[in-house]
């Protein structure tokens, strides 16, 4: 889609988080869930043992460790009231980028014109690439 003459040249794709800081504000929000649910997980503890584990194998090896068993009415309350608080977080910050070497992010969109759009809306604009070949392997 091209609006005001300026047409979508890229995405980027922020997957650990070097653009933007996502890891802390989930960490955060995955603490205070917890806290609610009579556990605690320290920054050292998470970055140093469950990085690498998603929300929910985190929240049933945490309640595995401290009950024995993990209840699914627990773990089930933890990981939505988790997702709420990130909601609310992101809502909230309306943090899109961090402030990094330029400035911040507004002074940033302002000196570029960007805009944030939905992504179904940005996905629209793309041009598609064919499929690749199914008799060449992808490495």
């Amino acid at each position: 889609m091209n609006r005001g003459g300026a047409a979508l040249r890229a995405i980027i794709f922020d997957f650990n988080s070097v653009i933007a800081d996502h890891e802390t504000p989930h960490l955060l929000c995955f603490q205070q869930a917890l806290a609610e649910a009579g556990l605690s997980l320290s920054r050292e503890e998470y970055y140093g043992t469950y990085l690498g584990m998603d929300e929910r194998t985190c929240a049933t090896a945490l309640l595995e460790r401290r009950d024995g068993i993990c209840d699914p009415t627990i773990h089930a309350g933890i990981i939505e009231r988790k997702a709420g608080l990130f909601r609310e977080h992101t809502t909230l910050t309306n943090r899109h980028c961090s402030p990094g070497p330029s400035g911040s992010c507004s002074a940033r969109r302002e000196r570029t014109g960007w805009q944030r759009r939905p992504a179904v809306e940005q996905s629209r604009s793309l041009p598609h690439s064919p499929a690749p070949p199914s008799n060449k392997r992808l490495s």
